[in-house]
This record gives structure tokens, sequence and C-alpha cells, in this order.
């Protein structure tokens, strides 16, 4: 599970994360989305945006192209982003709970 913090959506997350960061952790730990995740970010930044705004976000077997081995992949996840509200009211960030599903989808190819 992730959380994306802030107007730079800065990337939180558990160990349950690091096997979907693969070769990027530690170093993606703490960094911007744009940083962390350059490769798939002008897919998930418009996403985030509207999350920002207060909207929840949603996807079943999402196909992204990451580059976290050194090569890109063909990997495919399960995902929302839900608005995490401050004592404000106002959305300081989005948590990310995210499973990977690309085993299960390139078995039932």
């Amino acid at each position: 599970m992730g959380i994306w913090w802030g107007p730079q959506f800065v990337l939180i997350y558990n160990d349950a994360y690091k096997p979907i960061a693969a070769a990027k952790h530690p170093y993606i730990f703490g960094k911007p989305g744009a940083e962390a995740w350059s490769e798939i970010w002008d897919t998930l930044e418009p996403l985030a945006l509207r999350v920002m705004q207060g909207e929840n976000c949603y996807s079943e077997d999402h196909l992204l192209f990451m580059i976290r081995n050194g090569f890109p992949e063909e990997t495919y996840h399960t995902w929302s982003y839900v608005p995490i509200r401050q004592e404000d009211g106002s959305v300081g960030g989005l948590l990310n709970p995210t499973f990977e599903t690309t085993g299960r989808v390139v078995s039932e190819r």
C-alpha cells in the first residue's frame, strides 16, 4: 500500500509495496511521483489530480509498462486512489491500495 502526499505526490509505502517497486526500492521511497514512476506518470498524474479534487478512482487489471528492474515490463495492477482529507477538509494526499495481477492476467490469455 502506498500514500502519495502533497502537491508533488511524494511516495510513502509499506513493506507490501516493495515487490511492486522491485529494484527501484528503496530509491523511490520519499520521491515525488513524477520522479519515482516517470515512465507511467503521464497515466497516473491525471487520475491523481482528479482525486485531489475529492473524487475516488479505481482500476482493475490496469496495464502499466513499468521500468522497475532496468527494462520495460508489461504489468497489470488492480488499484485505487482514495482521498486523504486533512483537518480542514481539503485533500492532502491519496491512499493507494494496489495489488499486482500480472501473473493472473498473463496466465488467462
